[in-house]
């Protein structure tokens, strides 16, 4: 079985946790501290 996702770019794959438990694969995928969102400001 193989199953692939693809990830925000926020994700920080340095923050990771996966658990198995009762058969169930449970994966936790931190964001990046570093990401502040942008905001445009426009002047005429």
């Amino acid at each position: 079985f193989y199953r692939a996702f693809e990830l925000p770019t926020n994700a920080d794959p340095e923050k990771v946790e996966a658990k198995m438990k009762n058969g169930r694969l449970d994966i936790k995928v931190g964001k990046k501290d570093n990401l502040k969102a942008q905001k445009t400001i426009t002047v005429n």
